[in-house]
């Protein structure tokens, strides 16, 4: 063989050469060995750990109350029960019942018994008279007889009276008289017939007076009534006797 172009081989050290050629065995070996003596060190801990405890185990089972388990020889500490604190309970009181107070029967109001309003009369004597006398005088001209009778009779009055020539005559003299509102007055309502001269037909009219005593204690008639009072009592009574209409003035036929 033609060994022109080959390396000479370098024998230096077979030792060396023979580790190198065969270190992954001697790794893998080397390896072993150690998991072998490891798992024999392991072995012997623990059988040596199992001897202890028998030993411990036989010891223990001289005294059989020592088999028990530890924690069954001990008795159960009774835990205390809490009783229940014991709640109050309130007595009701007891509510007085009202007493039924009685209702007072309500005192039925009086009625106010209603005075009967007096009625125009036709009864008054002197009342009558006063009148009847009054409308003579006027028919006969009489100045001097109505003066008696009036409580102011002026000379105007007089003349008036004296020299009436319009009016012939006044008849069917009606006298209705009503209770004034103080004691022994009247208002009286009257109703006549007259007839003017030279005239045939009697004409009706209406009118009224306020008769009150006069300072000799005589009744007169009012020729003029100034008191606001008596006015008013005046148009009352003249409301509930329908109306008249006649002359307010006093006296009125003159």
């Amino acid at each position: 063989m033609d060994q022109k172009g080959k390396r000479p081989v370098r024998k230096e050290n077979p030792v060396r050469e023979w580790i190198s050629d065969n270190l992954r065995y001697i790794m893998l070996i080397g390896g072993i060995a150690v998991i072998a003596v490891a798992v024999i060190f392991g072995i012997r801990a623990i059988v040596g750990h199992r001897e202890d405890g028998g030993v411990e185990t036989v010891s223990q089972s001289q005294d059989p109350e020592n088999t028990k388990d530890p924690e069954e020889t001990q008795e159960p500490t009774a835990t205390p029960t809490e009783e229940p604190t014991p709640t109050a309970t309130a007595t009701p009181t007891a509510t007085a019942t009202p007493t039924e107070e009685p209702t007072p029967t309500p005192t039925a109001t009086p009625t106010p018994t209603a005075e009967p309003t007096p009625a125009l009369s036709q009864e008054n004597q002197p009342v009558q008279d006063l009148i009847s006398t009054y409308y003579t005088a006027l028919t006969n001209r009489d100045p001097d007889t109505v003066s008696g009778l009036v409580d102011s009779f002026g000379e105007e009055d007089r003349a008036a009276v004296a020299g009436n020539r319009l009016i012939e005559s006044y008849s069917n003299v009606q006298t209705y008289t009503y209770p004034g509102e103080q004691a022994d007055t009247y208002v009286v309502f009257v109703s006549y017939e007259y007839k003017y001269t030279d005239y045939e037909e009697q004409l009706p009219a209406l009118t009224q007076f306020y008769v009150y005593p006069g300072e000799d204690g005589q009744l007169c008639l009012a020729s003029e009534i100034s008191d606001d009072s008596v006015q008013e009592y005046i148009q009352q009574v003249a409301g509930r006797a329908g109306g008249t209409g006649a002359d307010r003035s006093g006296a009125g036929g003159i």
